[in-house]
């Protein structure tokens, strides 16, 4: 799953789910466009960092509308359909983003600036605002998500799973090569691990409705182990794609299923900021995972692999132990 943090405050519960998907992306294709026609390096590093903030407004927003949308049973499969989407996008994306670069990266920015604009664009056409119209507790609204004990223990399991899930972008592409393998068998088994997901979601995103979501997280933070358990024994480029296979299965439920406890835990007008301390949890795993990663990594890569593995089990277990909690809050 390709995902990245979102950190930012929350638009969609201040201005409505409909203007901060579009604000966001036209920001976006603003920015990039600056950054596109950047030469000097105080040009391109404010325009980097404003890239940084405005990145991911659309997610939490887009999170919390398909909660404001969906009934409950069909949540799984609702951020299932999104996860897929995503996934599909970075696919298309990965095929055509080196063939673009190759002829220089002005065109490249032009493209993804034009993709956010028509993405505002749709949203402009079809999106309904879902906003609730009660606005419950808004004045100290971040302050009531951190009041919520059960749903800091929830970002404290995405912590672990982020330090896990980034290794793939961070130390494993290291290791490979410290293996004796080229950037193309990687390439492989980064674009094998979205394949993975295209093919896995309409399989089984049907099958999820009316499962006990912990127990499902559980299950699929367990085959993340079981891939990186598998690593730590890969010798070959088909080794590792056979563990990140396995890991990318457990991915497809994790990404799934956070979404949709998020959702039951959030109440309806504090959806986006929800959605925002679980982004900020994934930001906090993705800082901790290459700091943490590349010095195991100079151990060997089989410590690496086996803490990762190690990590995952202990998030599962923290989800089952935290799951009562859940079934109590989602039955309200």
């Amino acid at each position: 799953m390709r995902s990245s943090a979102s950190t930012s405050p929350a638009p969609g519960d201040r201005f409505g789910r409909r203007a901060a998907l579009i604000g966001g992306t036209l920001a976006n294709s603003a920015t990039l466009l600056a950054l596109g026609h950047a030469h000097s390096l105080p040009v391109l590093a404010a325009a980097c960092f404003t890239l940084g903030i405005i990145l991911d407004l659309f997610r939490p927003t887009a999170r919390a509308l398909v909660a404001d949308a969906v009934p409950t049973t069909d949540r799984t499969r609702a951020y299932g359909l999104l996860l897929w989407a995503i996934n599909l996008g970075f696919s298309v994306a990965v095929l055509l983003g080196g063939h673009l670069a190759a002829d220089g990266f002005g065109p490249l920015f032009q493209i993804d600036a034009g993709a956010c604009a028509a993405f505002g664009l749709l949203v402009w056409l079809a999106a309904p605002e879902t906003r609730p119209t009660t606005r419950e507790r808004a004045a100290d609204g971040f302050r009531t998500v951190l009041r919520d004990r059960v749903m800091v223990a929830f970002a404290g399991i995405v912590v672990l799973y982020a330090v896990v899930f980034q290794q793939t972008f961070t130390t494993l592409p290291l290791a490979m090569r410290a293996a004796g393998m080229s950037t193309g068998a990687y390439g492989t088994v980064l674009a094998l691990s979205g394949i993975v997901v295209i093919a896995a979601r309409p399989l089984i995103g049907h099958r999820l409705d009316g499962r006990d979501k912990s127990r499902v997280l559980a299950f699929g933070l367990t085959l993340t182990a079981a891939g990186h358990a598998l690593a730590a024994t890969a010798g070959s480029a088909t080794g590792y794609g056979l563990a990140v296979a396995v890991a990318t299965l457990g991915e497809t439920l994790v990404f799934a299923l956070t979404a949709a406890v998020v959702a039951d835990l959030a109440p309806p007008a504090l959806r986006d900021r929800y959605n925002g301390l679980i982004g900020m949890a994934w930001g906090t795993g993705f800082l901790i995972a290459p700091l943490v990663g590349t010095r195991l990594l100079v151990i060997g890569p089989t410590p690496l692999w086996l803490s990762c593995a190690a990590l995952s089990l202990l998030a599962g277990l923290g989800q089952l132990a935290l799951a009562p909690a859940l079934r109590r809050r989602a039955s309200r």
